[in-house]
């Protein structure tokens, strides 16, 4: 099963997600660090910015997808936060990593001319970047130096 919005956000596919994830083996996750699946649970509601929406309800092997955009911190705290070990994630290699340039760039030239992204995630210059490059981005299984930290490859 796929599940896809017919709009930009708030109409509740994080919560469809995370409802029918203990049924599934796989549960995939592309895009990027945008605001995020908020799923909620007690204590308090959680929000996925990087992990699948069920990653907290199932036992399923956990995937990124490729061409997914990864801000390497939010990953490592969701990873630690989930408690997901390295069995069970999976980071395609195709999956690229904002670099610390591509915010500098964002915030000095993207923000004045179209101004800030509503969520603050800054996978802007990450995606111009792939789009108009032509190129796939700064992928996680081509020589990036975070790689062992992010998915345990060696670069």
């Amino acid at each position: 099963m796929c599940l896809v919005g017919g709009q930009y956000g708030s109409e509740g596919k994080g919560h469809i997600a995370s409802y029918l994830a203990p049924e599934y083996d796989y549960l995939v996750r592309a895009g990027g660090p945008n605001a995020g699946h908020t799923v909620y649970e007690e204590p308090e509601p959680y929000p996925h910015h990087q992990l699948p929406s069920g990653t907290r309800f199932s036992e399923a092997k956990l995937i990124i997808a490729p061409g997914a955009v990864l801000a390497v911190d939010k990953l490592l705290k969701e990873i630690a936060e989930c408690e997901v070990g390295t069995d069970r994630l999976v980071i395609d290699p195709r999956a690229m990593i904002i670099d610390p340039e591509d915010l500098e760039f964002e915030k000095r030239e993207l923000e004045s001319r179209i101004g800030k992204h509503r969520t603050g995630s800054r996978i802007g210059n990450e995606s111009e970047d792939s789009s108009l490059s032509g190129d796939s981005g700064r992928e996680v299984g081509k020589g990036c130096c975070r790689t062992e930290a992010v998915c345990g490859r060696n670069a």
